[in-house]
């Protein structure tokens, strides 16, 4: 998980995470993101991808 320096420490703990997303969202409807795709510029080498 990656999360911005100045972020609470409990954002690290996925559980904790989406138990406060799902808490926030109150719409009958409404679905929290099971999976995200992201796409690395391919000017990145190997190690700056996986940092």
């Amino acid at each position: 998980m990656l999360a911005p320096s100045y972020a609470p420490q409990w954002v690290n703990d996925r559980s904790q995470l989406w138990n406060q997303v799902e808490a926030k969202d109150r719409r009958q409807n409404a679905r929290p993101a099971s999976e995200l795709d992201i796409a690395l510029p391919i000017e990145l080498n190997q190690k700056q991808q996986s940092n």
